[in-house]
C-alpha cells in the first residue's frame, strides 16, 4: 500500500490493497500483534496498515474494522528492553480504533539471542511459553466475550 495521504485518498480512491486487508480484518474478533521496535515506536508499514485500514470506504465506516476487537500485543528488539517503548504507541493507537488489548503484553529483549541460528523455532523454552500464554490469553477473552461457539468458528 502505500503511504496514506488524505489528499491522495481522495484524488485516487481507496486503495484495493487496503480493501482486501479490511475484509479480512473484519472477519475476525481478535488480533495478536507482534511488532519490532523502531525509534522507540512502532514501524511506519504497520502505522501505514493501520491507517489506511481505518478509514471509511464503501464497504466499511470509519474504523469499523477494528471497533469492539481484542488484541495481544508483542514487540521485540535485539535491545535489552525488548520494544517496550513500541508497547505504549501501539496500544494509544489501538485504543483509539476502540480496540480493547490485554492487559498483559510482551516485550522480547534481545531477541536475536532466542534463535538458534536461522532457525525459526525459538530456543528460549521460557520466552516461548510466556508468547504462547499471551495467545491463549487471547483465545480465552474471545471466547469469554463472543461465546465459544463464535471463537471455535473462526480457528
Amino acid at each position: 500500500m502505500s503511504i496514506y495521504n488524505s489528499d491522495d485518498h481522495e484524488k485516487n480512491g481507496f486503495d484495493p490493497n487496503a480493501s482486501k486487508l479490511q475484509k479480512l480484518l473484519n472477519e475476525h474478533d481478535g488480533l495478536l500483534i507482534a511488532s519490532p521496535e523502531y525509534n522507540s515506536s512502532l514501524p511506519a508499514a504497520l502505522k501505514n496498515m493501520i491507517d489506511w485500514t481505518s478509514r471509511q470506504n464503501d464497504e466499511f465506516k470509519m474504523g469499523a474494522v477494528f471497533r469492539g476487537k481484542v488484541a495481544g500485543i508483542i514487540t521485540a528488539s535485539p535491545g535489552a528492553f525488548g520494544g517496550i517503548r513500541c508497547l505504549g504507541h501501539l496500544r494509544d493507537v489501538l485504543t483509539i480504533l476502540l480496540v480493547q488489548t490485554l492487559p498483559s503484553e510482551i516485550a522480547v529483549g534481545k531477541v536475536h539471542e532466542m534463535f538458534d541460528g536461522d532457525g525459526e523455532e525459538m530456543k528460549d523454552e521460557k520466552m516461548k511459553k510466556i508468547l504462547e500464554n499471551l495467545g491463549a490469553s487471547l483465545v480465552d477473552t474471545l471466547k469469554k466475550t463472543r461465546g465459544e461457539a463464535a471463537a471455535a468458528s473462526k480457528q
